[in-house]
């Protein structure tokens, strides 16, 4: 069985395990990754906790006030093993002193194997508490956050506001990144907003004025009356990142991370008034697999000189890479945890090498944050030129590079289409509803329909058959790029 099929296997396995109602299943995975990657709960303790100048990633859909509660968790539990371990190497040191001032031999063995013996148990008693943690999200009967201790009232608000956020940050020239790849070319279409529909008797009929406003409006109305389950409809404020400032009250505090919200009067300046550097896009977005999978569509109208202007772009977010997925492979006895912690015990060396190589790590992460955060706030207190957006959100950098299991990718589609046949079939009856010849809107549909190209990226199969006479056309297929917290400094 070829690792991608493997992988495949796995997602359907992990699938049918979890509660498949809106996040559910990936706040389980990206919480639990938190305590098994010391790596992964730096990243996210980094993005979520550590202080910044720049803007937090959206939260696309999961729980960050969970994860953040996770990541602080494991960050602590992991601190006492290194202070435990200290304590024991320290005890080994001072009998190899003690030995070689009073040439007792008996003296070195005690407290070598006083520090083996405390170099032992520090790491079965942690082993124990890791798995406890991890089988209690095996199958979780509570919230992911129930599972983990509180942080600081003014961190969960912050990150509570992100979970509800209206506006967007971002860097570089793609505003969308935080929600994973381009699922499909984007489409514009253009408008003659001034030309009147016939009636039945071939009489013009009365054109009603409208502004974009409106039509935001009612596509969202079509989109949540349409019955499909687990769809959020809202308008988001998309921001440049050297633009923050020209928002009112979107940086309350300049040496500080920019606000997560803004008026509802700023969302709606964003439609009737959009800059090319701060614009307002009706976000429609669907939820499945436990939050495994999700699809985004962006939609945005304007108006120019009677014209009526509507661009979409699709994204979406993969199921989870299969190195976040070990908590479906933890023991959950009581019996099967104590002997998987007696197992690590045993190799008790090769875990304090482990701890040893992290903490140079982590301090080398450390200290290049905080040189990074100082020259950041130098930059504004200076007045410099400086971007304060987001970049990959946590959800789309924790997403596998690659549509490997078939029902994923046509639940992927599946859901993309009936998407945009509701908003396409409510620009209609927006635009028939205010007497506008629909003409120019059909042909433009049946352009996009008949021009779509799709963006599949890398595609593992066994036998493959793709275009005419199986030849495939593009650039070769390169590796997925590493994780950001695999990286080291």
């Amino acid at each position: 069985m070829t690792n991608a099929l493997r992988h495949g296997v796995k997602i359907a396995q992990r699938t049918s395990r979890v509660n498949l109602g809106a996040s559910a299943g990936v706040d389980r995975y990206l919480c639990s990754s938190v305590h098994v990657s010391s790596g992964f709960a730096d990243y996210v303790l980094n993005e979520l906790v550590e202080p910044s100048v720049r803007a937090t990633s959206p939260a696309c859909g999961i729980d960050l006030v969970a994860l953040a509660r996770h990541a602080t968790s494991s960050s602590a539990r992991v601190m006492r093993l290194r202070l435990y371990l200290t304590g024991a190497m320290a005890v080994s040191t001072l009998g190899l002193l003690a030995a070689a001032v009073t040439g007792l031999a008996e003296l070195l063995l005690l407290f070598l194997t006083c520090g083996g013996c405390g170099i032992f148990l520090a790491v079965f008693f942690d082993r124990l508490s890791l798995y406890r943690v991890l089988a209690a999200m095996v199958s979780p009967q509570v919230p992911m956050r129930d599972l983990a201790p509180a942080l600081p009232a003014h961190i969960e608000a912050r990150l509570e506001a992100l979970n509800k956020s209206n506006v967007v940050i971002f860097e570089g020239g793609d505003a969308f990144i935080a929600w994973g790849r381009r699922l499909r070319d984007g489409w514009q279409m253009n408008i003659d907003a001034t030309r009147a529909a016939t009636d039945t008797n071939g009489k013009a009929r009365t054109v009603i004025p409208f502004t974009p406003v409106d039509l935001h409006k009612a596509v969202t109305l079509a989109v949540r009356g349409a019955g499909v389950p687990d769809v959020e409809v809202h308008n988001r404020l998309f921001v440049e990142g050297h633009s923050v400032g020209v928002v009112p009250g979107l940086l309350p505090d300049p040496l500080d991370r920019p606000a997560s919200s803004v008026p509802a009067k700023s969302v709606r300046l964003g439609i009737e008034r959009p800059r090319p550097d701060v614009r307002t896009y009706l976000c429609v977005e669907k939820t499945s697999w436990g939050g495994e999978l999700a699809v985004n569509l962006n939609l945005r109208a304007a108006m120019v000189s009677g014209d009526l202007f509507i661009e979409c772009h699709a994204y979406v977010l993969l199921p989870l890479r299969a190195e976040l997925t070990t908590v479906d492979h933890m023991p959950t006895g009581g019996a099967e945890i104590a002997l998987r912690a007696l197992r690590d015990a045993f190799g008790a060396l090769r875990q304090l090498r482990r701890v040893v190589k992290d903490e140079r790590r982590e301090s080398a992460v450390a200290r290049k944050r905080r040189r990074a955060l100082a020259d950041d706030r130098r930059a504004i207190r200076k007045n410099r030129p400086f971007g304060r957006g987001a970049g990959l959100s946590i959800r789309a950098a924790a997403a596998a590079d690659e549509r490997i299991f078939l029902f994923a990718y046509t639940d992927e589609e599946m859901y993309l289409n009936a998407l945009q046949r509701r908003i396409l079939g409510a620009i209609e009856t927006f635009l028939d509803q205010h007497g506008i010849d629909t003409a120019d809107f059909h042909q433009k549909l049946t352009n996009i329909i008949n021009n779509h190209s799709y963006a599949i990226g890398a595609v593992n199969a066994q036998n493959a058959q793709v275009g005419n006479n199986n030849q495939m056309s593009g650039p070769p297929t390169q590796q997925p790029p590493p994780p950001p917290w695999s990286s080291t400094p």
